[in-house]
C-alpha cells in the first residue's frame, strides 16, 4: 500500500514522508481518519496512474474523451471522502493538532477541492460535446471579478504566487456566473503553473469596442516563462500542454480548452499575448449587456406537444407583456408562421410529428429571428445537437425555470429591465 501511495503523491503535491510523520505524531482518533484518507489517496492515485500508463494508446481526442467519461464519475466519490476526512481531522484542531498539522490538513482539503474542480471540468468535456446549458443573470462586471479573485486566491498558496485584482473598468454583463468563474479560474491556474515563486498574477478589467460591439475584458497576466510563438495556435486544443519542466505534470491539458468553450457560449472570445521569458496575458472578452428602451415587448411563437406546458408558459409570458402564439407541434407552428409576424421562437426538441431541430431549420432558412430550443435530458441529445446543420441562439433545460427563460428572452430581444440596470 505504501508503494501505491507514492504514485498518488504527484497529483496532490503531498510529501509522503511528511504524511507518515504527521500520522505517527497524531493521537488515535485523528490517526483513524488519516488511515481512511490514505486509502482514498490510493484509489485516486491508481486511477490517475492508469491514465499515464495508457498514454501511448489514448492519443486521439475521441479516445481520450471516451476514457474520461469512464473514470471521472469514479473520481467524485473518493474525493468527497477526502474532503469529509479533512473536516473530521479539523474537528480535532483546537485541542489536538499542532499548527504544522493544521496546515497539513488545510493543504489536503485545498487539494481535494482543486481535484473536484478538475473532475467537474472533465465531466463537462466528457458529456457536453460542445453544448452547455447556461443560466444567465445580469451582473456588475467589476464586482464579479473581485469576488472571483478572492475565491481563487488560495490557488497560488502552494507555489507562493499572489493573486491581485485591478478592476479599474466596469460594465454590465449577462453571464452564467459559475461558468465564467470556472473560465477565469482555469486561466489563473494556468498562469500560476508557469509562474516562479514570489511573483504576482494580476486580474485586470477594461472595456473596448470591436466590430461595432462593446466588450468587457477580464485579463489574466502572469510573470512566467511565456509561450513560444509557434505554440500560440494550439494552446486551446484539448489535451495540449506546453512541455516546460514540471508544469507539464500539473494537469491534463483541458483547462484552456474548457475556458474557451465557456466564453464562446456567451458570445465572447479569448485572446492571448505572450513573449518567451516575459510572461503571458490571456483575455476573456464578453459582450457588454445590450441596452434598449424599457417597455419593449414582442411576439413569441411557443411550440410544445404538451398542452399543460403550453398553457402555463403562455400565461407566464403574457403576464410579462408578451404576445404568445401557442402551437401544439411543429406542423401547427409552421402554418401559424405563414400568417403571423413573430419576433422569437421557443420550441421543444422532442415532439412526435417533427422535432425542434426541424423547426429550427425552417426558421433559419426563411427568416432572421432568434430561436430557443428546450429539452430535458435524453441519451442522444448531445449527438443530435452536434449533427444539426443549424445552431439555436440558446438551449434551455426543461422543466422551464421562468426567471432564466425570461432573462434569455430579454437578452435576445434587447429588452432591458429598469429595475435590473444600474443596480449594484
Amino acid at each position: 500500500m505504501v508503494i501505491i501511495f507514492l504514485l498518488s503523491t504527484r497529483m496532490y503535491g503531498v510529501s509522503t514522508l511528511n504524511f507518515f510523520n504527521q500520522l505517527k505524531n497524531m493521537n488515535a482518533a485523528p490517526k483513524a481518519g488519516c488511515r481512511l484518507v490514505l486509502c482514498v489517496f490510493v484509489r485516486v492515485g491508481f486511477i490517475m496512474s492508469t491514465k499515464e500508463a495508457d498514454e501511448v494508446v489514448l492519443k486521439k481526442d475521441d479516445a481520450m474523451e471516451t476514457y474520461l467519461s469512464m473514470v471521472v464519475h469514479d473520481l467524485r466519490t473518493p474525493l468527497a471522502i477526502i474532503s469529509t476526512c479533512g473536516e473530521y481531522l479539523t474537528s480535532f484542531s483546537q485541542d489536538t493538532l499542532t499548527e504544522e498539522q493544521k496546515n497539513f490538513v488545510n493543504r489536503m482539503q485545498r487539494n481535494a477541492e482543486k481535484a473536484l474542480r478538475m473532475v467537474s471540468s472533465l465531466l463537462d468535456v466528457a458529456s457536453s460535446k460542445g453544448s452547455y446549458q447556461v443560466e444567465l443573470e445580469e451582473l456588475n462586471g467589476a464586482s464579479f471579478v473581485e469576488k472571483v479573485a478572492n475565491n481563487v486566491a488560495f490557488l497560488g498558496l502552494d507555489r507562493k504566487v499572489k493573486i491581485r485584482a485591478e478592476t479599474l473598468a466596469d460594465a454590465r454583463i449577462r453571464i452564467d456566473g459559475d461558468k465564467v468563474e470556472q473560465a477565469i479560474e482555469n486561466l489563473v491556474a494556468n498562469a500560476i503553473k508557469f509562474s516562479p515563486a514570489g511573483t504576482v498574477v494580476s486580474i485586470k478589467t477594461s472595456v473596448f469596442n470591436y466590430k461595432e460591439e462593446s466588450y468587457f475584458r477580464i485579463e489574466v497576466i502572469d510573470q512566467g516563462v511565456g509561450i513560444p510563438s509557434d505554440k500560440l495556435e494550439s494552446i486551446f486544443d484539448k489535451f495540449t500542454q506546453l512541455d516546460i519542466g514540471e508544469a507539464k505534470k500539473l494537469g491534463v491539458g483541458l483547462g484552456l480548452s474548457i475556458a474557451e468553450e465557456f466564453v464562446k457560449v456567451h458570445g465572447g472570445f479569448i485572446s492571448v499575448e505572450s513573449s518567451e521569458g516575459k510572461g503571458s496575458s490571456f483575455q476573456i472578452n464578453l459582450p457588454v449587456a445590450i441596452e434598449s428602451k424599457p417597455g419593449v415587448t414582442g411576439t413569441i411563437l411557443l411550440v410544445d406537444d404538451d398542452e399543460d406546458i403550453l398553457e402555463f408558459i403562455s400565461e407566464e409570458l403574457k403576464d410579462q407583456g408578451f404576445e404568445v402564439i401557442a402551437a401544439a407541434g411543429v406542423g401547427v407552428a409552421l402554418k401559424k408562421l405563414q400568417s403571423a409576424a413573430v419576433d422569437l421562437v421557443i420550441s421543444d426538441i422532442q415532439m412526435p410529428d417533427m422535432d425542434g431541430f426541424e423547426m429550427l431549420a425552417h426558421v433559419r432558412k426563411n427568416m432572421e429571428i432568434p430561436v430557443i430550443l428546450a429539452s430535458g435530458f435524453y441519451p442522444s441529445l448531445s449527438d443530435d445537437v452536434a449533427k444539426s446543420l443549424f445552431q439555436a441562439d440558446y438551449f434551455i433545460e426543461k422543466p422551464y425555470q421562468i426567471e432564466s427563460l425570461l432573462m434569455v428572452i430579454k437578452e435576445l430581444l434587447g429588452i432591458i429591465d429598469e429595475e435590473v440596470v444600474g443596480h449594484e
